[in-house]
């Protein structure tokens, strides 16, 4: 009798719990859009229903179970939505696009982006002159955006992508779990061609990587004046 009771309390103390955590695994979509939509930059609403995902819901937040774990997503969309971007994966044209997005943890982000056009090969490159993130949602329009661009050759195209091959991108998984770091960059890479779409997500690679490499490429093509020991 007395392992009956002693059962019976066991289960009344611990059947709640259960119950909550198996209800937590129902709501990974909802997450996302509750965390994003009235969570992200200062928790302003109307301004946060403005904003896009860039990326394919949970492509690169994948526990989304966990609110707080659902950051990157919301946090890359609503950079590459200030600095005025195109949304890459739901593009229709038939041009071929990359696009580097790098999110910096002591500088400001910076976006590069090179495309095949027909027979044109165009390298555009953007910034803003902020630091910190509160600034770019409380005062996006006092913050100079730098965009500027220029055509590349035939060549060029080809060397990047034989970077890109050497990388093994297409084949890359998006995301690594490398926690939530702080002190460091993001290192996002977008690929775009007639059939797939592509995003790999990696924390401060080490300069040895083919992946670092592919992207610095990007880098060294634009006028930007950045140092190896900046390249974190």
């Amino acid at each position: 009798m007395k392992n009956i009771v002693f059962l019976t309390t066991i289960l009344l103390v611990f059947l709640p719990f259960c119950q909550g955590q198996s209800k937590e695994k129902n709501i990974k979509v909802d997450t996302v859009q509750l965390y994003f939509r009235t969570d992200f930059f200062n928790r302003n609403k109307e301004k946060a229903d403005t904003i896009q995902l860039y990326f394919p819901l949970g492509i690169i937040d994948i526990d989304t179970t966990i609110p707080r774990a659902c950051w990157r997503e919301p946090h890359y969309s609503g950079i590459l939505y200030t600095m005025k971007e195109p949304v890459i994966y739901t593009d229709t044209s038939h041009n071929e696009i990359y696009r580097f997005t790098w999110v910096r943890s002591r500088d400001h982000p910076i976006i590069i982006r090179i495309e095949k056009q027909g027979g044109k090969y165009m390298l555009y490159w953007k910034y803003r002159n902020w630091k910190y993130y509160d600034d770019v949602w409380n005062n996006p329009e006092k913050w100079l955006m730098i965009v500027k661009q220029k055509e590349v050759d035939e060549n060029t195209w080809n060397e990047f992508k034989n970077l890109l091959s050497q990388s093994d991108f297409w084949n890359l998984v998006t995301t690594k779990n490398d926690g939530i770091n702080f002190d460091g960059a993001r290192w996002i890479l977008e690929g775009k061609d007639d059939t797939r779409y592509h995003v790999v997500d990696r924390f401060s690679p080490h300069e040895k990587s083919k992946y670092y490499q592919c992207c610095d490429f990007l880098i060294k093509l634009t006028d930007l004046k950045i140092k190896n020991r900046n390249k974190y």
